[in-house]
């Protein structure tokens, strides 16, 4: 059992309109280099970072379909014979919304960006679950981000890319005994599998043991 203290957390769903408020806490000029995935992560951690006044120790930014858009968005412009975006291909890499949330947000302590294929939320949970380093209050922010991509692609990509999304879920999370928040009991049979949108249902449910 993965045992961690829920502090606070949110789950954006995609917005094809206008944006919404917490994407809009997000500066225009790195608004901007964000696609739709990257607004909802990095509004979703400026969002729990402005309501909890909190300093944590670690940031971790997950997600499964990262940057492909943009990396297609590229690789069209090669295969045209195009000229490539310098400002497209500095944010087509796994870290570019880790990078502008901890630029926004001033942010300073470690900053983790992974990919764990269709495992990536339980590899998002086991991160968190790893001690802080020196600095911040203690606190884990763990924010999951995907991008529609079957929609927003137009080629076939396996079912499971797209398990995950689309959206942002942020996690505030403190290790067990700190009496921060309600304990979140994450089984491995739960986490095997696990997708962002049932997380979030799930404790959009009230439910804290997940088994």
């Amino acid at each position: 059992m993965l045992k961690l203290e829920l502090i606070d957390w949110i789950y954006l769903p995609p917005d094809p309109g206008t944006d919404c408020e917490e994407v809009r806490r997000i500066p225009p000029m790195q608004r901007r280099r964000l696609g739709q995935a990257g607004k909802l992560a990095v509004g979703a951690f400026l969002e729990l970072l402005t309501r909890n006044s909190c300093q944590p120790s670690r940031l971790i930014f997950a997600s499964h379909s990262g940057e492909v858009l943009r990396c297609l968005k590229l690789m069209r412009s090669l295969f045209a014979g195009e000229d490539l975006s310098p400002a497209e291909f500095s944010a087509s890499v796994q870290n570019s919304s880790a990078g502008i949330a901890s630029i926004t947000a001033g942010f300073r302590g470690e900053v983790t960006a992974l990919n764990g294929g269709p495992e990536t939320v339980r590899a998002a949970m086991l991160e968190s679950f790893l001690p802080a380093g020196d600095g911040g209050d203690g606190t884990v922010l763990t924010v999951l981000g995907e991008e529609d991509i079957c929609r927003q692609s137009m080629m076939d990509f396996p079912v499971e890319m797209d398990l995950h999304g689309p959206g942002a879920l942020g996690l505030l999370l403190a290790p067990e005994g700190r009496g921060l928040g309600r304990l979140l009991t994450l089984g491995d049979h739960f986490l095997r599998g696990a997708t962002m949108p049932v997380l979030a249902a799930r404790l959009g449910a009230g439910e804290l043991i997940l088994d």
